[in-house]
């Protein structure tokens, strides 16, 4: 007998159909649209590409930053460009082409409509990692920028979704095992929650002046769960401070040298001042056109053994250095007075009378911090013959030293003064009236005097209102009210940190205030009452690093 199968598998094919048909008219009101139609995945084409290097020189950090090489591989990058039309389905991935950043990842593909891009990254044992890509305009149709967030030397799972300006979706997904990092045997940072409930800020931490490896130095951006999501190589030194202008990035890749990146990774300019006799140290600040760094003079150095006490001003566009500070001829008499030698530092055996450690701008004045004389200094006129503005410091510092003691500024109030202070940070407001802002800083309250070795240091070694002491195992975040109109200044926010003599740093962030605690092995995130919410613990055998400092990154990657 023969078996009629095809009848009935026709009847129970069109019923699925009508039920289905039933089903979808039922549920068309309460289904999302975005669940029918706005996020379609494409079938993916990808491989990540390694640039060909055959004939250029990019074996050490140092060849790599020399601009012929960058805009060799720049040429050869837009060769591979034009080769072909790239897409979402396939585009155009290349391995950290521009070797500026470890784990980055080139992306070029363009869109029929204009579209903005977001990304996830995925990758076993760590936490996903979120962004959106810089877009000029918002929505393009060209994309072509530099992908952070993958882990090194491990397979990251990435998505890349564009949206068009009505809602519409696409999305491809791709794998990428990233190189090992090269200047750190560490993927992430040992993260140990604090008692503050509040979540930390949105942004990745610059970790700056690494020194777990005695012979290579990077800048590594870290996620709030303490994972590296992008190294920047740099020759030597430390890059003090990230800076952006105009879309680029600019930090120091040496003492002598500072590299203008842009947002694909490329290294667009050099400024290099050792080439026109001045080491940079510390920090520098931009200001319009122009370009603030604390520096030494060679000149000064080799001759006079003389450190870490001149400011020059860097004609952005040029490079060109158009004004140098020089502190020994602002402060003739504590030269004359201070003649000891650097006991302590990398300057061992100089003369380091001011130890400047950090520079901010504001209009045509300066404001710098004097780690070994312990004092905020402002410096008027900046453009044409400069003047001292006013001290910062406790009255013992400059007692007997000159006539200096007439520029300090009144202290409101009993409290313990900064002592061996970093990053001293300016912070304006619209709630305080004109000549008044905030001053914060990385308080080190340590006590060291190289230069004048027998200076009296009672006034700090007496606890103050708030229980503090220079001989406390602790060192403190300090913000000041400074009130210019009648020249006074108070303690108005202090709680304690770990313990660093020497570098480190402090930021308002976003509500939070950041910590790097240099010799402590230690950067934290704190709500504003002073409670830890994360910190991050170094790994490693050299625990110090110069400074932590968070950026959010928009208008860059």
């Amino acid at each position: 007998m023969k078996k009629h199968y095809r009848p009935i598998a026709v009847i129970v094919l069109i019923t699925g159909i009508l039920l289905t048909g039933v089903w979808a008219y039922r549920h068309r009101q309460t289904l999302k649209p975005e669940l029918i139609w706005k996020t379609t995945p494409v079938t993916n084409q990808t491989k990540i590409q390694k640039l060909n290097y055959q004939g250029l020189k990019v074996s050490t950090t140092s060849a790599v930053f020399n601009l012929k090489t960058q805009n060799a591989i720049d040429q050869r990058l837009t060769k591979l460009k034009k080769a072909k039309t790239y897409t979402l389905a396939s585009p155009l991935l290349i391995a950290n082409p521009y070797k500026t950043n470890t784990s980055g990842l080139y992306v070029y593909f363009k869109t029929s409509l204009p579209t903005k891009v977001t990304y996830r990254v995925r990758a076993k044992g760590y936490e996903d990692y979120s962004g959106t890509l810089y877009s000029k305009n918002g929505y393009q149709r060209i994309h072509e920028n530099e992908l952070i967030g993958a882990v090194a030397g491990v397979k990251n799972k990435i998505t890349l979704t564009t949206t068009d300006k009505s809602g519409n979706q696409h999305s491809t997904t791709f794998e990428y095992i990233a190189p090992k990092l090269a200047k750190t045997d560490y993927n992430s940072y040992r993260l140990v929650y604090g008692p503050s409930s509040e979540k930390p800020s949105q942004g990745l931490f610059a970790m700056i002046g690494d020194k777990a490896s005695k012979t290579r130095r990077s800048t590594y951006l870290i996620d709030n769960s303490g994972t590296i999501r992008a190294e920047f190589p740099i020759e030597s030194y430390n890059s003090m401070r990230l800076n952006f202008r105009k879309h680029h990035m600019y930090y120091a890749i040496s003492s002598g040298k500072i590299a203008v990146m842009n947002h694909v990774g490329q290294i667009t300019a050099i400024i290099n001042t050792k080439k026109q006799g001045y080491e940079l140290h510390h920090d520098y600040i931009i200001q319009g056109n122009h370009l603030w760094a604390l520096a030494t003079s060679i000149k000064a150095k080799t001759k006079a053994k003389r450190v870490e006490d001149q400011i020059i001003k860097i004609n952005i566009k040029t490079g060109k250095i158009t004004k140098v500070i020089d502190l020994k001829q602002i402060l003739p008499q504590l030269y004359r007075q201070a003649t000891g030698l650097e006991k302590h530092s990398a300057n061992r055996g100089l003369h380091d009378p001011v130890h400047l450690n950090t520079i901010q701008a504001s209009k045509n004045s300066l404001v710098v911090s004097s780690r070994e004389t312990s004092t905020i200094m402002k410096l008027g006129n900046v453009s044409g013959k400069v003047k001292i503005d006013y001290f910062i410091s406790d009255k013992s510092v400059w007692q007997g030293v000159g006539n200096y003691s007439k520029y300090l500024l009144k202290q409101k109030g009993s409290f313990l003064n900064s002592a061996g202070q970093h990053t001293v940070m300016i912070e304006h407001s619209a709630k305080l009236k004109h000549g008044q802002y905030y001053l914060y800083m990385f308080n080190n309250n340590y006590a060291m005097m190289d230069s004048r070795p027998n200076f009296n240091w009672s006034a700090y070694t007496e606890m103050d209102r708030n229980n503090n002491t220079v001989k406390g195992n602790y060192s403190l975040y300090y913000k000041y009210l400074v009130d210019e109109n009648n020249r006074t200044y108070k303690l108005i926010k202090e709680f304690r940190v770990p313990k660093s003599n020497y570098v480190a740093s402090a930021q308002d962030y976003h509500g939070k205030i950041i910590i790097d605690s240099g010799l402590g092995g230690v950067f934290s995130e704190y709500d504003k009452n002073g409670k830890v919410i994360r910190s991050y613990y170094y790994r490693g055998s050299d625990r110090q690093t110069y400074r932590t400092i968070k950026y959010d990154f928009q208008n860059f990657f």
